[in-house]
Parts: C-alpha cells; sequence; structure tokens
C-alpha cells in the first residue's frame, strides 16, 4: 500500500523501496564493502607487478651480458608476455582504481498505482524460432501494468509470415499488441535498424509514440515487475536516461563446459557496476527503459556499429544524461546452444568492439567529458591488449616450452630467491584481488579471469587483425562479417539438441573441422609434449644427483610458477572443446526449464532453471597453482 511517506516524483507516481527485498546472491552493504577492496587491491596489485617486472628486466639484462644472444630470446619472449599480461590489467585496474571510495548499489524500487508513463515495449525478431519470439511476446503482455499504458511491438526483420499470422491471431485477445516489419533487404546493423524503425512505427499508432520506450530480445522473458521494478530509478532523477537490470540465463548446461556464466557474470557484476558508480554505466542490449524525449534529442539507435547498446548509452551521457544499470534479476534469456553459437556471439562481441573504437575514432562526441573519452580509449586498448595477450599465450606458450632453454634468467642463486619472492609477492596480490572479485560473485568467476577464457583466443585473432591491418587483411580473411543473430540459422545445431545427439566420431568432425579446434588440439598435444619432456629431463638430472639439475631445467623452465600458472591455462583451455565434443552433458529441453499456464500460456523460467544460473565455478586450478607456488617458495631456502 502507499503510505504518507512514501517517496513520490514529481507526477504524485509513489515510489517505494520494499523493506523486506533481500539484494540478490548477497546483501547490499557486504558486496558495497568488497567492491570497495577491489579498486583498493587493485592499487596494491599494481605496486607488487611493477616491483616484480622492473626486477625481471634487471636480472635478465644483466644475466644476457656473459651469454649469446641466441640463448636469451626465449627468456626475452617469455618475459614480454609477462609484461603483456600485466599492460593487459592496466586498464581494468585504472577503471577500478578511478571508483576507489565511490561504490554503492542502488536500492530495490517498485513503482506504485495506475498514474504511470506510458510505454512502447519493443521486441527485435530476426527469424528465431517461433516459439521462442511467442513467449517473450505473452511475458510482455502479462506485464504488472496498466494495459492502456502498456504496447508491444513486434519488429520483425525477417518479414515473417508465420511470425505476423501468430502475432494477429493474439491480437484478439491483446489489442495492445502490434507487428511490423522493415521494407528493406536487412543486412547488417540489423537490430539498431530495426529499433529506428520502430521508434518511427509507433508515430503512426494511435496516440502516438509513448513516454518511455522498453527492449527486450527476443529471447528475453521479463518477471512480471520488470517495468514497475526499472522505471521507478528513471522517475526519481530527471537526468537520467536510460536504466535496465543485468541479464540472467535460464538454459545453462548443468557443468557450463564453455564457462559461458563466468564471463557474463565478470561483466555485468564487476565491470558494468564499477562504471554504475558514476552514472555512466554502459546499455545492456535488452531490458532497458529509456526515456522517448532523450532517443529523440540523439537522432535514434545509431547504426554505426555492431555494439549499438553501447554507442547508445555513450551518445546518451555525452548528451548529458545519465545510464544507470540495476543488479537484480528482472530479465531471463538463452545463452547460445550450441559450439557455433557461442563462437558466434564472440565474434560479434569483438568486431563490435573494434568498430565502436573506430567509430570514435571517426567522428568523437566533443560533447562527451575528457574522463569518458579516456575511459572509452582505455576500453578498446584494452580490448585489443586482452587477445594479443592471450594469443601470445595460447600460441606462443607451447613454442617455448619446446626449446627446453631457461625461461628466466638470473646471475646467482640470491637473484633467483629474490625473484621467486617478488613473484610470490605479486602472486598474492593478484590472487587477492581476484578472490576478492569472485568474492562478489559469489564464486560465480574464476580468481584468475585473466586466463580463463584462452580458448576463444584463436577465432578473435582474425578480427583483431582487421581492426589493425584492415587493407591488407581484408584480401585475405575477407570482410568484416555482417550481423547475424545467434539465433537465426534454422535448426539447433545437433550438440544442443537431446534428440538428435550424435556419436562422439561425429561431434568430434564438427568441433575440431567445422570450427576449426583443431588448432586447440595442436596447441594441446605441443603443450604436453614440453611439459612430460622438461619433466623426465629435470627427473633424470635429479637422479643422476647433478647439482643444480632442479633448477637449471625445472624451475628456471616449465617449473617457474608463474610459467605454470600460464601452461596449465593452456592446457585447461586448449581441452574446452574438445571435452564438449567428448563428453555428454545436460542440456535440457527448453520447455522442460519452464512453467507454463495451461490457460494463457504464459510462461516463466522454473526455479530449478533460474538456480542454475547462480552456481559456482570450480577454481581448481587456482588451488594447484597456489599449492606448487607454497611449496617452491619453501624448498627455495635449500635451493
Amino acid at each position: 500500500m502507499v503510505t504518507n511517506d512514501s517517496p513520490k516524483n514529481a507526477d504524485n507516481t509513489a515510489i517505494i523501496e520494499p523493506t523486506d527485498q533481500k539484494f540478490p546472491w548477497r546483501q547490499r552493504e557486504e558486496r558495497r564493502q568488497l567492491l570497495e577492496w577491489v579498486s583498493r587491491s587493485a592499487g596494491l596489485r599494481f605496486v607488487t607487478t611493477a616491483l616484480y617486472l622492473s626486477y625481471r628486466v634487471i636480472t635478465t639484462i644483466n644475466a644476457q651480458r656473459t651469454l649469446l644472444f641466441s640463448e636469451t630470446i626465449v627468456a626475452w619472449v617469455f618475459l614480454f608476455i609477462e609484461v603483456s599480461f600485466a599492460v593487459a590489467r592496466i586498464p581494468p585496474d585504472l577503471r577500478s582504481l578511478s571508483v576507489k571510495g565511490k561504490a554503492r548499489l542502488r536500492p530495490c524500487l517498485h513503482l506504485l498505482g495506475d498514474q504511470v508513463p506510458s510505454v512502447d515495449v519493443f521486441i527485435t525478431y530476426c527469424g528465431e524460432s517461433l516459439d521462442v519470439v511467442l513467449d517473450t511476446v505473452r511475458a510482455a503482455l502479462n506485464l504488472d501494468y496498466p494495459q492502456e499504458k502498456l504496447r508491444v511491438v513486434v519488429l520483425d526483420d525477417s518479414k515473417s509470415i508465420a511470425c505476423a499470422n501468430a502475432i494477429e491471431s493474439l491480437r484478439n485477445t491483446y489489442p495492445n499488441l502490434y507487428h511490423t516489419a522493415r521494407k528493406v533487404h536487412v543486412e547488417t546493423h540489423s537490430k539498431a535498424g530495426n529499433l529506428d524503425h520502430g521508434l518511427q512505427y509507433v508515430k503512426s499508432l494511435d496516440g502516438g509514440a509513448s513516454d518511455m520506450v522498453a527492449v527486450l530480445d527476443v529471447d528475453m522473458i521479463p518477471e512480471p515487475q520488470w517495468l514497475r521494478s526499472v522505471l521507478p530509478h528513471i522517475l526519481k532523477d530527471d537526468k537520467v536516461a536510460m536504466a535496465g537490470p543485468i541479464q540472467d540465463y535460464y538454459n545453462l548446461p548443468t557443468n557450463d563446459p564453455l564457462g559461458q556464466i563466468s564471463m557474463s557474470t565478470q561483466m555485468f557484476r564487476i565491470g558494468w557496476t564499477q562504471k554504475d558508480f558514476k552514472d555512466a554505466s554502459w546499455c545492456n542490449g535488452s531490458g532497458f527503459v529509456v526515456r522517448r524525449s532523450a532517443m529523440d534529442q540523439i537522432d535514434g539507435f545509431p547504426t554505426d556499429c555492431l555494439l549499438e547498446d553501447f554507442l547508445t548509452a555513450l551518445k546518451l551521457i555525452a548528451a548529458g544524461w545519465k545510464v544507470i544499470i540495476m543488479q537484480e534479476s528482472l530479465q531471463w534469456g538463452l545463452i547460445p546452444d550450441s559450439y557455433a553459437g557461442q563462437i558466434k556471439q564472440v565474434h560479434r562481441w569483438s568486431t563490435g568492439c573494434f568498430q565502436f573504437a573506430s567509430v570514435l575514432r571517426r567522428s568523437p562526441l566533443t560533447a562527451s567529458t575528457s574522463q569518458q573519452r579516456v575511459e572509452t580509449l582505455l576500453m578498446d586498448i584494452g580490448f585489443a591488449l586482452s587477445i594479443f595477450k592471450s594469443a601470445l599465450c595460447f600460441m606462443v606458450m607451447p613454442l617455448l616450452m619446446f626449446s627446453k632453454s631457461p625461461l628466466i634468467l638470473v646471475g646467482s642463486s640470491q637473484q633467483l630467491h629474490l625473484v621467486l619472492w617478488l613473484a610470490f609477492l605479486d602472486f598474492s596480490l593478484h590472487s587477492l584481488q581476484g578472490f576478492i572479485a569472485a568474492w562478489v560473485t559469489d564464486f560465480y568467476t574464476h580468481i584468475f579471469s585473466d586466463v580463463s577464457m584462452l580458448w576463444v583466443t584463436p577465432y578473435l585473432i582474425p578480427d583483431l587483425m582487421r581492426h589493425w591491418f584492415p587493407g591488407a587483411i581484408k584480401a585475405v580473411l575477407g570482410a568484416t562479417p555482417n550481423f547475424m543473430p545467434s539465433g537465426s540459422s534454422g535448426r539447433h545445431t545437433f550438440e544442443s539438441d537431446e534428440l538428435f545427439r550424435m556419436s562422439v566420431f561425429v561431434r568430434l568432425k564438427v568441433i575440431l573441422w567445422d570450427n576449426s579446434a583443431f588448432l586447440h588440439l595442436g596447441v594441446l598435444i605441443t603443450c604436453l609434449t614440453a611439459l612430460t619432456s622438461s619433466f623426465f629431463e629435470a627427473s633424470r638430472l635429479v637422479g643422476e644427483r647433478r647439482a643444480g639439475g632442479l633448477v637449471d631445467t625445472w624451475i628456471v623452465g616449465a617449473g617457474y610458477p608463474y610459467a605454470l600458472l600460464l601452461w596449465t591455462s593452456v592446457i585447461a583451455n586448449a581441452w574446452v572443446p574438445l571435452s564438449y565434443a567428448i563428453w555428454d552433458f545436460e542440456r535440457p529441453n527448453r520447455e522442460s526449464l519452464l512453467v507454463r499456464d495451461p490457460k494463457t500460456k504464459v510462461a516463466y523460467p522454473s526455479a530449478k532453471a533460474k538456480d542454475q544460473d547462480h552456481r559456482k565455478v570450480t577454481d581448481w586450478q587456482f588451488g594447484v597453482v597456489a599449492a606448487y607456488f607454497v611449496s617452491v617458495m619453501v624448498g627455495s631456502w635449500w635451493l
């Protein structure tokens, strides 16, 4: 009920903060403090990394004076890999440091009464499964919101006759439902152009455009309270143009073999939350609500790049608006249900990020602040460096181990001891920051998140090359891929369908050859062979009681703790596509994950399906590397 002390906005629309609603997956104050410590630990780790790498450079330069240049190449390449990882961490660390002391969490608000803004809900469709879009449509039509203030518009870029007929049938029950399709041939930037068409289309409807525009991806089923939870954040502050919840998923496989939830959790619950501390978060692409007047001010959704959501948010911020993200579970969607679908999505993200940076270089947003321009530049640099360091680690590290040359150069046992202790100090601060960040998400992300998704690296290298060398690479790799939604490829691929699961040999052929995972197999074989050779060589020298044998072949080689961190990461990631093809995993039929009303056919994800999204990762690598690091430090007293 509305009480006299309930806060109200300028239109006398009551807004309340539920007192009995707990913050999802962690209490507010505890998580705010953890986010603050993420920022503090970033500064400490920066200092320890600088000390460690500076001393590594000094010892390498001093040691090479007595060696031939050919004998030092491997050590310099390994040092370059270490430096590249450190440099790639600078942009996210700077973002963390920039919000130090500003950590906060938005309250869970709720809009009461019928005196609410009118809303046009756009659902973008481009040939995905018809049952998927209809579930989203039905959920949108059954929101806890006055029907006279709500319009649901399906924006159909596939110009599907079946979709149009299904929507027309639903209109008999829901007269506030509409279907429209652009009369153009869609090749690229489909979603942004589709949304712009929607902005123009609703002007022709009775009553004209609504006060607010809300957007749902075709697979995102909104909770009934979606609009009443998002709108208060816009209505209580005249400077807020856009607000939206994080994205959650209900179709994760039991063991999450591709690490999909870890990737999205790190992005939404850490990176975007930190940007929200400054009221300048990114648009999350689905589930957001934006003022119609703000969209008119920036001339609609920009079609300059695949990441129209990022560019839309940045244009709004540059125009003086605030963009916020809410840490509430208000929409539930589908992650790509196949290996090929996940690769396609990663390609879209990487291509979009590079296009995003290119657009800003060609036509910078002069109204944006210098800090916003720097942050955007850091995002571009950080993403490129992330791919670059991952490529070095994934493709070069196995070759370095094969060389049998030392990976680190020192002039004496004292220098080796100091290098190990500085490395241990840096590792400890790295682990502390990663542990706190994982704790923020209730350990749904990896402690060493910068090496947890190396397996996608071979698929991102072409995107990086197109970005850095567009003219030369276009002739070899072809033009930048056009937009294609992850669900538009027709029937689900075999590996996601229980009814059409094929033999392991067919799965291996599809993954290894059709999806180019033979590169991962080559890396895995190379790394394991080199590791086996290094281990047996060290064992032979120790067995012969040769003085310094263990140090000369193992501790300064494959057994160097940071080298072990990298090659265990390479092996674990190279194994990902192979394990995906070999082992069966539980991927339930989508309908079994839903609770459907037999009369209205409205469906929402079941409680069990939602719990699959909130599942801790098994961080075995951290335990192995940490235990090994401690044992090396203890044993270093006898080296």
